[in-house]
């Protein structure tokens, strides 16, 4: 990272790209609550001008990204090899980091449970069907590897329960490894000895952070209980209001346990096997969830008449 990416203009123009992309996708949820036909009818007013800015943003981004991948791949494909292994350089300096974010997603199912609410605004109904858009594009892109190295389902299985389980050893290697690179970089020491997690302490902050992990996602589910239970007593527009987020909460947490449940049982018992695959789990959450949204929405606009 402190040797071969922020010294580096390609670091900079490809996080600047990647940030890019990334608000193009999230730009659209953030209508939560808007008439869209409104929006398009009289873009220019001054209560309908961001939203307009942010789904023309997210349109073009896509739209420039969609026609230049298919026209280098048609006309210049080693062009497009050149650009896309600046994603795979970015991956390769920044790879501990995904652990960081990955805890900011871990965080929001209890926080829901717990609250009640999420904790930013967005449109639903955009939201889990762009997600579930993405996850389609996802699909295309494995079963293309699939056919090309003969890579197993199980295979990429364990790649989404790893990102989980080896948390302790990015963060570690987050700090070890800004602390060496920082020596090596601006003072010049010799870092050819270098110590990793051995086998003993990895075991010993995996099986703590698994158990941890779990501990959340149960809490969490029993706080969706409770919050439903609670919200009964109070009366079904309560009911109402909090369906979404709960049963969002809740249904996120057992997706944390079903991927966590193979990981913890190979600790304690060195065996374990999953029958269904986490991306397919993932695509059944997220058709749960647009049919949630709709059938709410339903009920909303039955108790508004």
């Amino acid at each position: 990272m402190l040797t071969q990416g922020l010294p580096r203009c390609w670091f900079w123009l490809t996080l600047l790209s990647l940030g890019a992309i990334f608000f193009a996708v999230v730009a659209p949820a953030f209508t939560a609550g808007v008439d869209l036909t409104d929006v398009f009818k009289r873009p220019w007013d001054a209560d309908n001008l961001v939203y307009a800015i942010l789904i023309l943003y997210s349109a073009g981004v896509f739209v420039v990204l969609t026609l230049s991948v298919l026209l280098l791949a048609h006309f210049s494909p080693l062009t497009l090899n050149w650009c896309l292994r600046f994603l795979i350089c970015f991956f390769n300096v920044t790879y501990p980091f995904t652990s960081i974010f990955g805890l900011f997603w871990i965080a929001i199912p209890p926080y829901v449970a717990f609250t009640g609410e999420f904790p930013f605004r967005l449109n639903a109904p955009i939201a889990a069907i762009g997600s579930l858009i993405l996850k389609f594009v996802e699909f295309g892109a494995v079963s293309k590897l699939q056919a090309a190295s003969n890579l197993e389902e199980h295979a990429i299985a364990m790649t989404q329960k790893m990102d989980k389980v080896t948390v302790p050893i990015k963060v570690r290697a987050i700090i070890k490894g800004f602390l060496t690179g920082y020596n090596d970089r601006y003072h010049f020491h010799d870092n050819s000895w270098w110590v990793s997690f051995g086998a003993s302490p990895t075991l010993m902050w995996i099986r703590m952070w698994l158990m941890l992990l779990v501990t959340i996602m149960t809490a969490t589910i029993l706080g969706v209980i409770i919050q439903f239970a609670k919200a009964g007593a109070e009366g079904e527009d309560r009911v109402i209001t909090l369906a979404m987020p709960l049963l969002y909460a809740g249904l996120a947490a057992l997706n944390y346990l079903w991927l966590l449940f193979e990981p913890v049982r190979y600790l304690i018992n060195g065996k374990g096997a999953m029958a269904i695959a986490p991306r397919w789990l993932e695509v059944g959450i997220t058709l749960s969830m647009i049919a949630g949204i709709y059938g709410f929405l339903a009920l909303q606009q039955q108790q508004v008449k």
